[in-house]
């Protein structure tokens, strides 16, 4: 994977941001990094059953935690947290996954859509329940558009997709400039849109 991967964890300071948000209230965006499992723990332990219904991990305990932490700057995923500025709580996780499986790809096919390896990545983000409609995702998203351009990236597809049902996070993304351009079923066989976002 590329290098600048493993510069983004080697300086950490480097890529994080703070984040203005409503008035005088501000966030801090910064990489996930290996010490960070406590407070990971916590942020995936606090998550209600419905937001975990609609971001779904293996678990949402300290093993996850731990899983998520060790996995910095390997395999072909890179993480950012956005925690608040006071307590430094994590209060949102943001995914990127620069592999895009041949599962994925081959049902993008039958969209007519062709998916570039060199230019596209998945994405995909959480924020704790109590944070949740506060303009976190809105504000974040500069940075997330901002690091998939470091890295040589041009356009977003939204990692596992989201459920049709969840129309609050569909209305989210529509808003922020992703396109639907096709429906599948998940796993576990609920319908979902694929959704891509093009940078610039």
């Amino acid at each position: 994977m590329n290098v600048d991967l493993q510069k983004i964890t080697d300086n950490p300071i480097d890529y994080t941001v703070t984040i203005p948000l409503k008035g005088e209230y501000k966030l801090i965006w910064r990489p996930l990094e290996h010490n960070d499992i406590k407070k990971l723990t916590k942020f995936l332990s606090r998550l209600s059953d419905e937001t975990r219904n609609m971001y779904i991990l293996d678990s949402y305990d300290e093993q996850m935690a731990k899983e998520l932490c060790d996995a910095i700057a390997k395999y072909d995923k890179l993480r950012f947290v956005v925690e608040e500025s006071e307590n430094r709580d994590i209060i949102g996780l943001f995914d990127f996954s620069f592999d895009i499986p041949s599962s994925d790809r081959a049902r993008f096919s039958k969209y007519k859509f062709s998916i570039d390896l060199e230019k596209d990545c998945r994405v995909g983000f959480c924020v704790s329940d109590e944070f949740q409609g506060m303009g976190i995702g809105q504000a974040s998203f500069s940075c997330i558009t901002s690091i998939a351009e470091k890295l040589g990236k041009q356009r977003l597809i939204l990692l596992g997709g989201v459920f049709k049902e969840n129309t609050k996070s569909t209305g989210f993304y529509t808003k922020l400039g992703f396109k639907k351009i096709g429906t599948f079923l998940s796993p576990d066989e609920r319908m979902s849109y694929d959704m891509i976002y093009t940078i610039g």
